[in-house]
């Protein structure tokens, strides 16, 4: 794993590229069989850098560290990973098809690796780290070679729940990145997003704005290239929510969605960034 800082301590901006950009191998042969914790090591695989096989300079979370399986692998595949955005578990558990396939998942936004499993109808479930008894459980169907973003996110008091991104959205053109949001902190009310690389955000209109918790925006395009990002209560540009300084940059092409996830503690979020179809990272508040 690289250091997310430069040797002179200044922090590294993520890369996110193109769906595909400079991958020399296939998606990694992980099934969803198996138990992520009990597997003993030389059954494990760890998808931590997925700049080989997704073309990715990002992250991936615990969620990395899954069972490998025996037998044939399916040509009818599909693949999945997880965000985990919940704001009552530290960490947290997620099952595919009855067994545990991310042990450990962190909150604050961190995001898994990618899994891979049969395609068809599968149950989906969210337990607290260790625990056997499941919190939420949905059956989703997956069809064969989609991929699917899943982000764990809501209450207990109010209520959990997945939001499924189904990765099918076209490229964008030659020079230009596709951006949306998916606001998951239900703390927070409306906000704007700012995607600039201006210092002021004075007269600026913003990049998108979330309305609520559990809206997922429409898709808005830039230009390639590397972007500050800002987010401030709606309706107010001097009420910093959020800020990524060292900028995180959009290859040409690419597909991606803002999580805003809440923080473990206080009531600052973080943002994960999810690329379709590639890899992840997630920025850390500069505020607090």
């Amino acid at each position: 794993m690289h250091s997310p800082h430069d040797p002179q301590g200044r922090r590294r901006a993520p890369v996110i590229v193109a769906p595909g950009s400079n991958a020399t191998s296939a998606a990694p042969q992980v099934r969803y069989s198996g138990d992520a914790a009990a597997a003993p090591p030389s059954r494990r695989r760890f998808l931590g850098q997925l700049t080989t096989a997704f073309g990715i300079a990002g992250t991936a979370g615990a969620g990395g560290l899954l069972a490998g399986c025996g037998g044939g692998v399916s040509d009818e595949l599909a693949y999945l990973r997880f965000c985990h955005t919940g704001v009552d578990d530290a960490s947290a558990d997620f099952w595919v098809a009855g067994s545990r396939v991310v042990a450990g998942l962190a909150d604050g936004g961190t995001v898994g690796g990618w899994l891979e499993g049969e395609a068809g109808s599968v149950s989906l479930a969210w337990h607290a780290a260790g625990s056997s008894t499941a919190r939420l459980t949905e059956t989703r169907s997956l069809d064969t070679d989609s991929y699917t973003s899943v982000i764990a996110w809501g209450t207990l008091a109010s209520s959990l729940k997945f939001r499924y991104l189904a990765e099918t959205n076209s490229a964008a053109s030659s020079g230009s990145v596709k951006l949306r949001g998916f606001h998951a902190a239900p703390s927070i009310g409306a906000v704007n997003v700012y995607v600039t690389n201006t210092s002021s955000l004075d007269g600026l209109d913003p990049t998108f704005t979330l309305s609520a918790a559990g809206t997922l925006g429409d898709f808005v395009t830039l230009s390639s290239g590397t972007w500050r990002v800002r987010v401030t209560n709606s309706g107010d540009s001097s009420s910093l929510l959020f800020d990524y300084s060292g900028g995180v940059t959009l290859g040409s092409t690419a597909v991606v969605t803002l999580v805003l996830s809440p923080r473990a503690s206080g009531s600052l979020p973080n943002v994960a960034l999810l690329a379709e179809k590639s890899g992840s990272a997630l920025l850390g508040n500069e505020l607090v």
